[in-house]
């Protein structure tokens, strides 16, 4: 530890804190839940069949696990939602763009923007399904129709956002559009891809359910529409369970690191000073 440079002994404490941080904000309350779970069950607040304990329930999606029900489903539920999500982020970059940078642009798309943001994604479920009956276009058109919106906001407000000293600074010393959108637009746009791609992937995971539960033969929709038939609140619990896994997964495996990594340049801003 003596022998440590500076920069050993910052980088140790930055990982020693994001652990307990980790630990106190994520781990803690997992505890806390499951704790208030089991004991909720032990006394019988409600009939078992109706809160089963924590342990039938954890029992339930390692056999699940076993059998491969629940990977081919959740992998089918997850790559449906992901296609639809980069398919929506790629149509509505653009569109966004341009409606940030050109004025006439935002005023004529301005009010079709606004008819989107207000229909439910059940609409558009039931308009992909008359479309293109069960088929997996259905699930990427209703997903994408109701995230495009989203997104398009998402781009417009952080292109109307950008700093226009940088971009007047960047055309006094004849940067090349390709070295302004790299360095200056980009980097300015990175927190709108995350905060597009936490509130996405949420309304995406919420909308492929619904329609999996529609008519679809697999999916997590599908297992959780079949349990509520089978009026087994273990199932329901179980198959939500392994669904929140994995959007936590995402979360804190990919999108959390990956935003921690690409915006380091940004300051950290505290009510504190």
């Amino acid at each position: 530890m003596l022998g440590q440079s500076p920069w050993a002994r910052e980088s140790l404490r930055r990982t020693v804190s994001r652990s307990s941080d980790a630990f106190l904000y994520t781990v803690l309350p997992v505890v806390g839940v499951a704790a208030a779970w089991h004991a909720a069950a032990s006394l019988a607040v409600l009939p078992p069949h109706l809160l089963p304990p924590p342990d039938r329930v954890l029992a339930r999606i390692l056999e699940a696990v076993r059998s491969g029900v629940l990977v081919s489903n959740l992998l089918l539920t997850v790559q449906r939602v992901v296609v639809a999500f980069v398919a929506a982020l790629g149509i509505s970059l653009p569109v966004g763009a341009a409606m940030g940078f050109l004025p006439a642009v935002e005023r004529l798309l301005t009010p079709w923007l606004v008819v989107a943001l207000s229909v439910p994604g059940l609409i558009w479920a039931l308009v992909a399904l008359l479309l293109f009956g069960l088929s997996e276009l259905t699930v990427y058109t209703a997903i994408a129709a109701g995230l495009v919106p989203m997104f398009v906001v998402n781009w417009w407000q952080g292109v109307k956002a950008l700093d226009r000293d940088l971009l007047i600074m960047a055309r006094v010393y004849r940067a090349t559009g390709w070295s302004v959108a790299r360095d200056v637009v980009l980097p300015q746009l990175i927190p709108q891809l995350f905060a597009s791609a936490r509130y996405g992937l949420a309304w995406g995971w919420k909308i492929v359910v619904v329609i999996e539960m529609l008519g679809f033969g697999n999916g997590v929709g599908y297992l959780l529409y079949e349990s509520y038939h089978l009026f087994s609140m273990e199932r329901v619990l179980a198959w939500a369970l392994a669904f929140l896994a994995v959007m936590l997964a995402l979360e804190y495996g990919v999108i959390a690191p990956l935003e921690r990594r690409w915006t380091a340049w940004r300051p950290r801003v505290g009510l504190g000073g």
